[in-house]
């Protein structure tokens, strides 16, 4: 995650399957008991995963109990007869120890957190094997009986030493865990107060909420306020409680690490909190019945905002995929408002203020519950299957036609031989090829679909079809020519030192980002695709079709700061009037930035910059203080101030403002 992490990933777990991890004390329902069935091959690479994992482990469980027999001898005198004895009960207790520390892993691994997929969980299995050592280190497992809490170690230990030794050796732990929790006390009283001014920040928030709901006298809103001071305070203190337990329980050299670093996330079952704990329950003690039922109705009128929002959001990750009319678009939002409802994640039941990227695919996901028979009535056939690929439906990927890459069924039999020259030159030409399919495809649908929307609008016969879609091939094949050239020589310079023998293995290791978009240019702008745009359409049609294109782009626009203005309203609980003088003003951001932001943020979790948690709240930064100060007024002013929010949305404006700079002087040229 790039920049500063918010409240809720300091509350929480920071791990791929973090979810269950922080779930695993809790009583599951049936449905969360369900473990997910792989095929053969992500059971195999699974297996292997987690038996490279668990023999990590097991070499730094035996360090452990290695360093407390030393411990031990050098507290109590104990001699090499029991140190010996001590060595075989060290070894039990590990192998019951990570029996069931091996088994809890994989049932991790098993609950396929996210509904991921085949291709996801291979993914992240492959991620998982380049970081063993992070693996085997961390506290991953939740609640399982450590190895010097198992009794083949205690029973060992107390018949090792005689009853003068067992009390030198219980009066040595107590002074060990006294200077060490002392220790850590001190490194945990900053973050504790982190927690507290971060969670009183989200909790204000609900405490306004409430204030805005229900005509509260000074003296009850003042009781709602403190209310939300005095929970921010105990649930710190409480995480701090957890972070402690946490960290006596890590391995000392992995611990001694964490508090190098300065920061500190619980990796450890139970440890994770909600900031909101013990919100709703207060409220209950300060607010009369009639005023909760008047919250419960305001709340649900947020909820039907936020529907609708997400519903124009739904519709229009959809446009860009399939090319609505404007009428379409109209027809379509309450379908998109009803679908967005049935999902807990797009619209929950309650409002959270925790962190919250919005999944892409979860859009997808919900849009793809839409009935043929309810699109048929609205969208043409084309747009139909168009609709059912953008909502989930498998589509093959381009398929490489590289020779080296279609290997006949002997060829694999063949006895490996030596990698000779030609293999750097042949592996190379392979990857760079992937990367310019994956490059051209985004490219190339843009295009094809404009080429459709320009027939749909226009009318045009099918010889006038076909023209514009060769051109909008040619159109996109010439706008990624220098972005081309820049891949080979990035690649070139990434590699450089390699070797036949190991070039595949450092091609595999490069990431995404270091090949951006740069060099890739607007294939609009093609004069292939304007020429023949040109001479399809006429006047009338081409002012048509512009129509559509302009209020395509209005509506994602609009859509977009709806969005962004509805979030920083769930943070900092708006007024009306607030939101409505706050929206231009981000508009204004997101219409001169919004590049440069996408720039920056480009390809990360694809997903757009405005679905980002870490993101979103940037245009925010943009406006102008003289103008957000006053809005806000005070208490939401030194809020905002305050929240990880615009600290890590401060941290990037600067560079880009930068990006920005250098595109307009680019322009202007």
């Amino acid at each position: 995650m790039k920049g500063k992490r918010g409240l809720a990933a300091i509350f929480a777990i920071s791990l791929p399957f973090a979810g269950v991890a922080e779930d695993s004390g809790k009583e599951k329902t049936p449905e969360q008991k369900a473990k997910s069935n792989f095929p053969p091959e992500i059971e195999k690479k699974l297996s292997e995963v987690v038996a490279k994992i668990s023999e990590g482990k097991r070499e730094v469980f035996a360090g452990q109990l290695k360093k407390e027999i030393g411990d031990v001898v050098k507290a109590t005198g104990l001699g090499a007869e029991g140190s010996a004895a001590l060595e075989a009960a060290a070894k039990e207790a590990v192998d019951h120890s990570l029996a069931e520390w091996t088994e809890k892993l994989a049932e991790m691994f098993r609950q396929n957190p996210g509904n991921q997929g085949t291709a996801e969980m291979a993914t992240m299995l492959d991620q998982v094997l380049v970081q063993l050592s992070f693996y085997k280190d961390q506290e991953i497992v939740p609640k399982y009986v450590r190895p010097v809490e198992q009794s083949a170690w205690t029973e060992a230990l107390k018949g090792a030493l005689s009853p003068e030794q067992n009390a030198q050796w219980a009066k040595a732990l107590e002074e060990r865990d006294h200077d060490l929790k002392k220790q850590i006390t001190e490194y945990l009283k900053p973050l504790i107060e982190t927690m507290r001014e971060q969670a009183q920040i989200t909790l204000m928030g609900k405490a306004d909420d409430a204030k805005l709901a229900l005509d509260l006298t000074k003296e009850r809103s003042a009781a709602v306020d403190e209310l939300a001071k005095s929970l921010a305070k105990k649930n710190a203190e409480t995480w701090g409680e957890n972070a402690m337990k946490s960290l006596l329980l890590t391995d000392p050299a992995q611990r001694n690490a964490r508090m190098r670093q300065g920061n500190f996330f619980p990796m450890n079952g139970g440890e994770s909190i909600d900031p909101q704990m013990g919100w709703q329950e207060g409220l209950a003690m300060v607010l009369t019945r009639e005023e909760l039922a008047m919250l419960k109705a305001a709340r649900a009128e947020k909820r039907k905002l936020r529907a609708a929002m997400m519903g124009r959001l739904l519709i229009a990750q959809f446009d860009a995929k399939v090319a609505f009319t404007a009428a379409q678009r109209e027809q379509l939002l309450p379908i998109a408002e009803r679908l967005v409802k049935e999902d807990e994640n797009l619209v929950p039941e309650e409002s959270s203020d925790d962190e919250r990227d919005i999944g892409v695919q979860s859009l997808f996901a919900a849009g793809a519950k839409a009935t043929p028979e309810e699109l048929g009535k609205i969208l043409d056939p084309l747009q139909c299957q168009h609709w059912k690929e953008a909502a989930g439906a498998e589509i093959a990927e381009e398929e490489d036609e590289s020779p080296r890459k279609k290997q006949k069924p002997e060829d694999t039999k063949q006895p490996a031989r030596p990698p000779e020259p030609e293999d750097f030159e042949n592996a190379l030409s392979d990857f760079l090829h992937a990367k310019t399919v994956a490059a051209r495809k985004p490219v190339l649908a843009t295009m094809l679909l404009e080429a459709e929307d320009a027939v749909r609008v226009g009318k045009l016969p099918p010889e006038a079809a076909a023209r514009l879609q060769t051109a909008a091939r040619g159109a996109a094949e010439g706008a990624i020519q220098q972005w081309r050239a820049n891949a080979e020589l990035s690649a070139r310079s990434l590699v450089q030192g390699a070797t036949a023998q190991n070039v595949k293995q450092r091609l595999a290791g490069l990431e995404d980002y270091q090949f951006g978009r740069a060099g890739v240019t607007e294939p609009e702008s093609a004069p292939v695709w304007r020429e023949t745009a040109k001479a399809a359409l006429d006047e009338a049609q081409t002012a048509s079709w512009g129509k559509e294109v302009a209020a395509r782009a209005a509506f994602q626009e609009h859509t977009v700061d709806a969005l962004l203005i509805g979030e920083f309203d769930r943070k900092f609980s708006l007024t009306p009037e607030q939101r409505a003088k706050l929206e231009p003003l981000v508009a204004a951001v997101v219409r001169d930035y919004s590049t440069d932001i996408e720039r920056m943020f480009a390809g990360s979790r694809g997903a757009p910059w405005y679905f980002q948690s870490y993101s979103m709240f940037l245009p925010f930064a943009g406006v102008p203080e003289k103008d957000l100060k006053p809005l806000l007024g005070k208490e939401k002013w030194e809020r905002w101030r305050a929240s990880s929010e615009n600290s890590n949305s401060q941290n990037y404006w600067e560079n880009i403002q930068q990006l920005h700079k250098s595109r307009v002087n680019v322009n202007n040229k």
